[in-house]
């Protein structure tokens, strides 16, 4: 390997990998977007499809992508309103809601790019 005559500046490799990995979040970028959905969307319905979720609440779901309750329940209210989520009683706490995907939801999360 060949030493750069600027002592600052990374590898070749590592700025070749830097470039492959920001033009990969461009391309997951784009294709959600084509969903229609918006990022937080997305990581709601990621954390969702996720096994043995213990908090798959609205205040689990806040905690997991770093939202406010409040931020949190309107997403929550977009996904119930397009059809991928739904929202039922907590089996543990009747005054609480869990979360569930829908089939729908279901697939969209299974083509998460």
């Amino acid at each position: 390997m060949a030493l750069s005559p600027f002592p600052n500046e990374p590898p070749a490799d590592a700025v070749r990998i830097a470039d492959l990995v920001g033009q990969i979040g461009q391309s997951v970028r784009a294709a959600r977007q084509a969903s229609g959905l918006t990022p937080v969307q997305w990581e709601a319905l990621r954390f969702l499809s996720l096994p043995n979720q213990p908090a798959r609440n609205p205040s689990g779901l806040a905690a997991w992508l770093g939202l406010t309750k409040g931020a949190a329940s309107q997403t929550v209210a977009s996904l119930a309103k397009l059809g991928l989520i739904l929202r039922l009683p907590d089996p543990q706490d009747g005054r609480g809601l869990a979360l569930d995907l829908t089939n729908a939801g279901r697939r969209i999360a299974q083509g998460d790019p």
